[in-house]
């Protein structure tokens, strides 16, 4: 599975998603420093405790896990971290490949594992060599990415990477534009420009315990105050076919309501559209968001709105978060679109200029 995740950093450090990506508007925004903050505030959400969690779930991973078609199970304020069963022991667990997923014999145990969501945050490090004489620099400076994982078991980390938030400006590891930004290799520890080591639970919060890092060369001085989108990501072992998609609002505006309309690819289905399912992002209060989905169209039309007409409510953020699953095998890019966006303030007087960031996945 890819699994995504992220939060809205500016100027400041990490904190989590369900939320979705980091936005670097201008080189320096986002230092490694500061103490990461668990999901929520205290209090606001009494069924969450910073743990990893296994829950024995067999008849999800039965509806949901197939050769053919492959969905996840969900639970607020965490990430899927991949299928497993239990050890002997009792307290240990394996973790599924897709190999063994597939073998998985009737009467057989199997348990979620759901990982804190903030692991799954992003960070950035700038090249401060370069950036100390600001303006006056000639040479192109760098970014390193940083996120995380609570352990080894995945077969690969990576990174969603659009210069300007623009999909036609996703950044690939190769000049064919075919290999995304993906490693598997993850670090215990990073260096600052004053030489301390900064690990994964410093950066990240307890149960980050490995940082996985992607460098971004070549920044010239002209792209400094360019926005760079930035959606972290790991692949379980058992790399099931989920997709995760943020809708991403970047904007100094403040508004009381807005709406948004989705149009998604041909062979996914929304998880969740039954039931209300779909998160809300960290916009608007909880609960303050409505949607209707149409498998015919493909289309999910958003409303939302904020509870109280004294709030100051910023249109730059998570608006919501989606996740599909695929129903046929899907070969090439998935894009994402989004469109109709309206917003207004508590006089009911137009905000323009908001635009969701379209995905290509």
């Amino acid at each position: 599975m890819k699994n995504k995740n992220g939060k809205q950093l500016r100027k400041r450090g990490c904190a989590l998603f369900f939320a979705a990506a980091l936005f670097v508007a201008g080189i320096g925004s986002a230092p490694i420093v500061g103490e990461a903050a668990p999901y929520g505030e205290a209090g606001s959400n009494p069924t969450y405790e910073d743990k990893i969690w296994y829950e024995k779930d067999t008849t999800a991973f039965n509806a949901l896990w197939s050769e053919s078609t492959k969905g996840v199970p969900t639970k607020d304020g965490y990430v899927f971290g991949g299928w497993c069963t239990q050890n002997d022991d009792g307290e240990t667990y394996t973790m599924l490949t897709e190999t063994t997923a597939a073998e998985i014999a009737d009467g057989t145990d199997v348990y979620a594992k759901y990982v804190p969501a903030y692991v799954l945050s992003v960070r950035g490090q700038v090249d401060t060599k370069t950036y100390t004489s600001e303006a006056a620099r000639t040479e192109s400076g760098s970014i390193r990415l940083v996120s995380a994982t609570d352990s080894k078991e995945y077969q690969k980390v990576g990174f969603d990477v659009y210069l300007g938030g623009k999909t036609e400006n996703k950044v690939w590891a190769d000049t064919e534009k075919t290999k995304p930004l993906e490693t598997n290799k993850v670090y215990n520890y990073i260096q600052t420009a004053d030489d301390k080591e900064v690990d994964a639970t410093t950066a990240f919060g307890t149960h980050a315990h490995f940082l996985s890092v992607w460098k971004l060369d070549k920044i010239v001085k002209d792209n400094d105050t360019k926005i760079i989108k930035v959606t972290p990501y790991w692949i379980t072992l058992d790399s099931h076919m989920y997709v995760s998609v943020p809708i991403t609002l970047s904007s100094e505006s403040s508004v009381a309501a807005g709406m948004v309309t989705v149009t998604y690819p041909e062979g996914l289905e929304l998880i969740g559209a039954e039931n209300g399912e779909v998160e809300d992002g960290d916009i608007f209060p909880a609960g303050q968001m409505s949607y209707k989905c149409d498998p015919d169209t493909r289309t999910i039309q958003f409303v939302a709105n904020g509870k109280n007409t004294e709030d100051e409510i910023s249109a730059s953020g998570l608006y919501a978060n989606l996740r599909f699953k695929k129903t046929t095998e899907i070969s090439g890019h998935l894009e994402f679109t989004f469109s109709g966006e309206q917003f207004c303030n508590w006089k009911e007087e137009d905000v323009s200029g908001i635009k969701a960031w379209d995905i290509q996945y």
